[in-house]
């Protein structure tokens, strides 16, 4: 847990999850020529509550514990998974009288490692992950222990879309000069939404969705004020990723389960 809380997934150098350290011949050079590249800063996650699991001192065949968190300076997320076989043995599962803790070794077939040489941890969609699988080498117990980390979803580009005051009051001078049918009276001074007011529709816009029951096919007028001035034409991709979609009759058309799931 000490090495996750420094992992860089999309490191050149020796991965601290997956391989054993090398003899270290002196600071910073090993054996190998190779170094730890840990990250830039050690994380500070917080747990995601809505995607972890509860009882987690449950044992029981087939069950599956899950703690998701995101670290707070850099949005890295990362999601611990611990899974018992359907077929196990709960008599011989670790912890017991002969093992007082799991011993994981990294299994490298079953997981799905970024490749750091042709991949970037960023942030462009579909999101990068990095999967690790261990499993328990006690020869009685096969629980698996899953760690995947997953880019930040919130670009800084989409940062900025969101939250730029110059980005937003742009966003509302050209809402008004493209849009005369909607702004009548052309103000001569716009006041643009602010980074609170925007983040609030877009929030807005999902809870409308789900928390409705069977979720529905549903539409945003691309025409109206609201939109225009805080999310417009220049947050489509945004839009897109959550499940919105430009239909032929110009509104945003919501694919519900994709936003659900």
């Amino acid at each position: 847990m000490t090495d996750l809380l420094t992992y860089n997934p999309v490191n050149t150098g020796i991965n601290v999850l997956s391989e054993l350290p090398p003899r270290t011949l002196a600071k910073g050079v090993t054996e190998t020529g190779a170094s730890y590249q840990k990250s830039k800063h050690v994380h500070e996650l917080i747990v995601k509550d809505n995607q972890s699991t509860t009882g987690l001192g449950n044992k029981s065949p087939g069950c599956t514990h899950i703690v998701a968190a995101i670290c707070t300076k850099c949005r890295l997320h990362v999601e611990l998974e611990v899974k018992y076989p359907e077929d196990v043995d709960l008599k011989g599962c670790c912890p017991n009288s002969t093992h007082l803790l799991h011993h994981f070794r990294y299994d490298a077939s079953l997981s799905s490692p970024l490749d750091p040489a042709t991949t970037q941890l960023s942030s462009q969609f579909p999101i990068r992950r990095d999967v690790r699988v261990f499993v328990c080498s006690s020869s009685t117990c096969s629980v698996r222990a899953k760690i995947t980390c997953s880019a930040p979803v919130v670009t800084e580009r989409y940062k900025d879309l969101l939250t730029n005051k110059q980005v937003l009051y742009a966003r509302r001078v050209r809402a008004i000069n493209e849009n005369p049918e909607v702004y009548p009276d052309k103000d001569k001074h716009p006041n643009p939404a602010t980074a609170t007011r925007v983040l609030r529709t877009l929030v807005q816009y999902q809870k409308n969705v789900m928390l409705r029951s069977p979720p529905p096919k549903d539409t945003i007028s691309w025409v109206n004020k609201h939109y225009l001035e805080c999310l417009g034409a220049d947050c489509l991709e945004i839009m897109e990723h959550l499940g919105f979609k430009l239909d032929e009759v110009i509104k945003l058309c919501l694919l519900c389960s994709k936003l659900i799931s």
